[in-house]
């Protein structure tokens, strides 16, 4: 009685648990003056995303994009770097999220402090998930696992990938369109019907259509360079064979 739940159901280890974690939990929150047991995020106004920013390694590449996107979609956005924290602080600001976004590693146990009801979106660096190499991942109820998007770091690979794909060695682009279809999905306050997030996000265009006018405008602004190759050394792509890769 009083232990936590499996951490990945279905995982091969099914044992696997996370004993004494949801104690610690209660006593880093009594320190702070939180409630040991929270309540459901859906109680809040507007979804509330805590961004974990790592340091060292497995840096998001485009984390200043990432806070300006959420936050225009209608959500309050911190950007933590938890190695520079105390443990109380570390649990405090993430109990107070509806969705936590950051990196697979051990910052992301702390989706464990978090609300019954919220998401954790955990990113990988390669363009292909555990689920496509048929390994199931599920650390709670609402999780969501984003990969890099291909056309960044991949444009020519399959999934799936070997593991160097996902190396903890490299930094992460974080696919924000995706991220954002996400958060409307499954963050329990972004999810609402007739959510400001939930406006803003069906308001974008498909994906697909989006990255074609992206390539697009590029090439164009590519026009002069077309008639006698790319410049010296380059190894941009032709019109053609670009345009054929989407």
């Amino acid at each position: 009685a009083g232990e936590s739940p499996p951490a990945w159901p279905g995982w091969p280890a099914g044992e696997a648990t996370f004993r004494g974690f949801p104690d610690v939990v209660r006593t880093a929150r009594a320190r702070v003056g939180i409630e040991p047991e929270l309540g459901k995020a859906e109680r809040w106004d507007k979804p509330r995303v805590t961004v974990v920013h790592r340091l060292a390694n497995r840096k998001l590449l485009n984390v200043a994009y990432v806070g300006l996107m959420l936050r225009d979609a209608g959500m309050d956005v911190t950007i933590v770097a938890l190695e520079c924290m105390p443990l109380e602080a570390q649990i405090a600001v993430v109990s107070n999220s509806s969705t936590l976004l950051g990196v697979h590693g051990a910052g992301m146990t702390f989706g464990h402090a978090l609300p019954s009801d919220a998401l954790v979106i955990e990113l990988r660096s390669g363009p292909c998930t555990e689920e496509a190499r048929g390994i199931p991942y599920q650390m709670r109820p609402r999780n969501q696992i984003v990969p890099s998007p291909r056309v960044a770091v991949m444009p020519n690979g399959t999934c799936p990938p070997p593991w160097k794909y996902n190396s903890r060695a490299f930094d992460v682009v974080v696919d924000i369109d995706a991220v954002l279809r996400v958060i409307r999905k499954k963050d329990p306050i972004a999810s609402r019907p007739g959510s400001m997030t939930a406006q803003i996000v069906d308001a974008l265009p498909p994906p697909t259509h989006r990255a074609r006018r992206q390539l697009q405008s590029t090439l164009s602004a590519w026009k002069p360079h077309q008639r006698r190759g790319p410049p010296a050394g380059s190894d941009w792509p032709s019109r053609r064979s670009a345009s054929a890769d989407l």
